[in-house]
């Protein structure tokens, strides 16, 4: 992907995809990003690249095993979870669904919430992360001010999460706990448990990181369990968890 001549090749003669690829994965934008090829880059934004993650070059220095069994827990794969990025098109239904608010009302949250996610799109781009972060909380006012009674909107779980992730990726961990925590909540008062196994594995991995051996090996079996419910369809999570139940139990062993 750092190669402009076949970059180039496959975008305009082979018409290949930009933004192809593993979503839970960086983008061809990202890695370019990440290696400092400006001109790479410049091509792929010209060419409608889009963001997915920021890349960053973590080195631990490891003295004894326990360090290094803590540096292996901090480098695993977060867990996204369904379906975090929040499409425009849903916002107009998913709120007329959920709020009893006068029209005029909620075609202005539409509107307000339509342009944070475009916005949001562009400060990816820019890999202005701070500036994310601030349009997804002034989101969570807008779902939390059209929720319909006890029942959190179903973006707000989402947006949580992806908060969550952020802070994550920061190493902020307090934070990225808080905001987990916060996600799990509304999902358990929610009709959609999808994504709980996300929530509880990414709990159980900040757990994990700030030594609370015991919250991480509960968290992550409530999520191995639940992903044990369809063994065929979910077997890389599972594999993914029993991955991290073993490195916290050979920690304390």
């Amino acid at each position: 992907r750092n190669d402009m001549v076949m970059t180039v090749f496959l975008i305009t003669e082979c018409n290949a995809n930009v933004n192809g690829g593993d979503e839970k994965r960086p983008s061809p934008l990202d890695i370019a990003t990440f290696n400092n090829h400006s001109e790479l880059k410049e091509f792929l934004l010209k060419n409608n690249a889009k963001s997915r993650c920021l890349i960053k070059r973590i080195i631990h220095k490891r003295k004894d095993v326990q360090q290094d069994i803590e540096a292996k827990l901090e480098g695993l794969t977060i867990a996204e979870g369904p379906s975090t990025n929040i499409p425009t098109r849903t916002i107009m239904s998913s709120l007329s669904l959920e709020t009893d608010s006068p029209e005029p009302k909620k075609k202005k949250s539409t509107s307000q919430l339509t342009d944070l996610v475009n916005r949001i799109e562009e400060f990816k781009k820019m890999n202005d992360y701070d500036n994310v972060l601030d349009c997804y909380l002034q989101m969570i006012n807008i779902y939390i001010e059209n929720a319909d009674g006890d029942t959190p909107h179903p973006d707000l779980v989402k947006t949580y999460n992806n908060i969550a992730m952020i802070y994550h990726r920061r190493q902020n961990y307090n934070m990225a706990l808080g905001y987990y925590t916060k996600a799990l909540e509304c999902a358990l008062k929610s009709s959609n448990h999808s994504g709980l196994p996300s929530y509880y594995g990414n709990i159980g991995l900040i757990c994990a990181i700030q030594n609370n051996d015991e919250a991480a090996l509960e968290n992550f079996e409530k999520a191995l369990a639940i992903q044990c419910s369809d063994p065929q369809q979910n077997q890389p999570e599972i594999d993914r968890l029993k991955k991290f139940i073993d490195s916290i139990r050979g920690k304390v062993q």
